[in-house]
């Protein structure tokens, strides 16, 4: 590929591949994939997606389109990057310019979030219009993919929900597309203009280290004490309850999943405590717009949260004993080592020696601990694998009658014997080691594809001698539903000694399929 478009302002990631494959005329979605990233296996993803190393270096350093700059201009990061730990962030950060196998989203909590993501693509038609009008093509901005956020900043309208449905095609970048009878949103007016206007503030920020779980809960415990809802160190949750339904209505709540309980696990609760997680985005919006009386703007929230003081770190000392102490303890413990092991003599009779060792002469011990490792190999006796495998072999070669003249069975492979015997798949593949004459017989009988392509041919060949049609190569080819490009090498030997008259006078009268 040349190049990839130019990211329009506020444009998606996965918009933009979108746009790239309509410029290029590329309509396979796999064939997309391979131009991009060369791998037909990465996922079309919305909000965080990855591999942008890749994709940051179809541009050229004059636009500042680096990994950083993709990440938090054309995707969904900054929504969650100033309520995670500063090392959650870097990592995020990485895995987005790598790729990360759904690691950042679980990482995230978005797996497990009460807020969940949008299923379908939502769009503001009026924002569509300007777009074509000005663009002559149209885009998916980020701030119409937010959750929570379904009236359009800029003309007041509700959001509609477009027919695309990204996760019926988890390979493919689809393009916008306007239908009439495509629905608004549920729009609840106070509550969607406050998401939408936080929403945004999130979406502007630049990149920043973000504050740590401690520095949350210091601030949610002094806006609490500030709302009059703190009694000592005690939070009045009924209190905070009534002042969140003050300013965000019930149904709203439940929409999102952040309906409010008297539970104990409440997300309310939760939050009030010592953060040991990350919150959504909305949820921290729903409680400081609660407790401050006023809707916040993400900025000066941060730094209202970075004044506080980070966590003491605790201090080990590291006072060191006498030297004569250290080495009258040093002999007692390598006596107990050579008799008992470390293990024995450390859960047995020497457990204050190896700790008080542990905390004033840690390299030592470690080190001497290293050099009289014992390695306990335990022996499962419960299970007579010689008489198991003797068993296994047996219902594997009944299999045998069954598919050895049979020309039209699946691929022989030891994944279909053993899933087609009566015993369990799992003990199979992951003790093999111990049956030797299950693995002799799959070693012995597993037809590989060379193998599996040679009798899709001939069985091809064979409905053609009925039909009396000539044995065409392409005929032949596309009776076994193969193609040029996957047929091995050994089977593209016996294609051309059967295309080219070397067997031509073969008799296949004599095969037990023609009798």
């Amino acid at each position: 590929m040349l190049g990839l478009p130019c990211p329009y302002p506020e444009e998606l990631i996965y918009s933009l591949l979108a746009r790239a494959g309509l410029h290029y005329g590329i309509e396979s979605p796999k064939a997309l994939l391979d131009e991009i990233y060369g791998d037909r296996r990465v996922v079309a993803t919305i909000d965080l997606p990855c591999r942008l190393a890749q994709i940051a270096a179809h541009y050229p350093e004059a636009l500042s389109l680096d990994v950083v700059s993709l990440i938090y201009r054309h995707t969904l990061f900054p929504l969650y990057a100033p309520f995670i730990e500063e090392s959650k962030r870097q990592s995020g950060i990485r895995w987005m310019s790598g790729a990360s196998k759904g690691a950042i989203h679980a990482a995230f909590g978005l797996v497990a979030s009460r807020v969940k993501a949008l299923r379908t693509l939502h769009y503001c038609p009026q924002c569509v219009a300007e777009q074509a009008r000005h663009c002559g093509e149209i885009y998916w901005q980020r701030l119409w993919q937010v959750s929570g956020a379904d009236i359009c900043p800029e003309h007041g309208v509700a959001l509609r929900v477009s027919g695309t449905v990204p996760h019926q095609h988890r390979h493919a970048y689809l393009i916008p597309e306007v239908h009439s009878e495509d629905r608004d949103c549920e729009v609840y007016r106070p509550e969607s203009e406050a998401v939408t206007r936080f929403a945004s503030a999130l979406l502007s920020l630049h990149p920043q280290v973000s504050p740590t779980c401690y520095q949350w809960s210091c601030f949610y415990l002094d806006l609490a004490h500030s709302a009059d809802c703190r009694r000592g160190s005690h939070v009045l949750h009924q209190d905070v309850t009534a002042r969140v339904n003050r300013y965000w209505s019930p149904q709203w709540l439940e929409k999102h999943g952040l309906a409010l309980t008297s539970s104990d696990t409440s997300w309310s609760r939760a939050i009030l405590r010592k953060h040991r997680k990350s919150f959504s985005f909305l949820q921290h919006l729903v409680m400081i717009t609660a407790l401050s009386g006023e809707e916040p703007h993400p900025e000066s929230v941060l730094v209202l949260v970075k004044q506080y003081q980070l966590k003491p770190q605790l201090i080990v000392s590291t006072y060191r004993q006498e030297e004569a102490n250290i080495r009258e303890r040093r002999k007692d413990w390598l006596i107990r080592l050579k008799t008992d092991g470390c293990q024995r003599a450390r859960k047995h009779h020497s457990g204050a020696l190896y700790a008080w060792l542990y905390r004033h002469d840690r390299t030592w011990l470690l080190r001497i601990n290293r050099r009289y490792q014992r390695s306990h190999v335990t022996v499962n006796q419960r299970v007579d694998w010689q008489l198991r495998d003797k068993v296994c072999v047996r219902q594997l070669m009944r299999l045998l009658p069954d598919v050895r003249d049979d020309l039209t069975v699946p691929r022989l492979s030891r994944a279909y014997y053993i899933h087609r015997s009566k015993m369990v798949a799992s003990l199979l593949e992951k003790h093999l080691d111990k049956l030797p004459r299950t693995r002799l017989f799959l070693n012995g009988y597993t037809e590989s594809v060379g193998e599996y392509q040679i009798r899709r041919l001939t069985n091809a060949a064979l409905s053609l001698s009925r039909q009396q049609r000539p044995w065409m190569r392409w005929r032949l080819l596309r009776s076994a539903g193969l193609s040029e490009e996957r047929l091995t090498p050994l089977a593209g030997w016996f294609l051309k000694g059967v295309t080219e008259g070397l067997w031509e006078n073969i008799d296949f009268n004599i095969s037990p399929k023609m009798r």
